[in-house]
């Protein structure tokens, strides 16, 4: 009898009204995983907008139903607890409350279970297009992280890697204490538009540079500034960016590789909320109105 493979654990972080979009991207990875059992970890802090406990208990059940059929654990933590430990970082573009929203993941070697020694963080508005497992199981050796290679692209330089996507080694996190110095030197760091990815760009790549390994770009592409890429050899996609329209709310069919989202989506509870979602958002555009309802033809709904 085959040995089972270990599962690979996936990890978003976000306030709980993301959770569907999580979902969808889980769907993604785990119709992509060749089988081999995933464990979804879902860390959480509702510190935007006040959110209902019986709303969100709602969207838990939900996002559980949705893995029913599939070879997947979910759990979920709730890290309000914790804000404290993210008092004096860097308070970007987004304002205070937002902002803070992008470091949660970084508390993960503090929250996740202690076997847990490995977890892959994905933003909620990607669908991987790969097999996650290969990322996964590659060895990091003394490596703290892993990140798609820069791309050229980003704001803050082109030697940047966009954090949307990360491998992080929690186990050396932990014996290192990496969490205590990183968050250390990002409340000695000067003001800056960006949060999270600012903080690991100066921790990792001009301090400890030797800490920090690449892989393959394609990890992490915007679509829509990829052109040069075929959408089937991008193994993440990324909507967000540069002219970016997130799936959900894009109702006129702009976003390159939109049909891959709406292809998972529909696999989860949450499917007719987001088709109610884009026909709010199509009504409130009424020069957009015939457009959207192409697009729904278009998209088989």
């Amino acid at each position: 009898m085959p040995k089972k493979q270990k599962p690979i654990n996936i990890l978003f972080a976000a306030t709980s009204d993301y959770l569907p979009y999580a979902i969808v991207t889980a769907r993604s990875a785990i119709e992509r995983a060749n089988g081999r059992p995933v464990n979804i970890h879902f860390m959480y802090a509702d510190i935007v907008k006040p959110i209902p406990d019986q709303v969100r208990e709602c969207c838990f059940e939900m996002a559980r139903r949705s893995l029913d059929d599939v070879d997947a654990t979910i759990n979920f933590y709730d890290i309000s607890d914790k804000m404290f430990l993210l008092e004096g970082q860097n308070v970007g573009m987004w304002g205070q409350a937002i902002s803070m929203t992008h470091y949660f993941y970084l508390l993960s070697p503090l929250v996740l279970p202690k076997d847990v020694d490995k977890v892959i963080y994905l933003d909620t508005d990607m669908i991987v297009n790969c097999d996650l497992g290969v990322a996964y199981d590659t060895k990091m050796s003394s490596h703290l992280i892993a990140m798609g290679a820069p791309r050229g692209v980003e704001e803050m330089g082109d030697d940047v890697s966009n954090s949307g996507f990360s491998v992080l080694n929690l186990k050396m996190w932990r014996a290192e204490n990496t969490l205590d110095t990183l968050l250390a030197f990002g409340r000695a760091l000067p003001r800056a538009r960006f949060c999270d990815q600012y903080l690991l760009h100066e921790y990792f790549k001009k301090n400890h540079v030797d800490r920090m390994m690449f892989l393959a770009p394609e990890y992490n592409l915007f679509p829509q500034c990829a052109m040069h890429v075929a959408l089937q050899d991008i193994k993440i996609l990324h909507f967000t960016g540069y002219g970016a329209f997130k799936p959900w709310q894009d109702v006129c069919g702009r976003q390159r590789g939109a049909h891959l989202w709406w292809r998972s989506a529909r696999h989860t509870e949450f499917y007719e909320k987001f088709i109610m979602d884009m026909v709010a958002v199509g009504y409130k555009s009424k020069s957009q109105h015939h457009s959207f309802w192409w697009h729904l033809v278009r998209m088989k709904f």
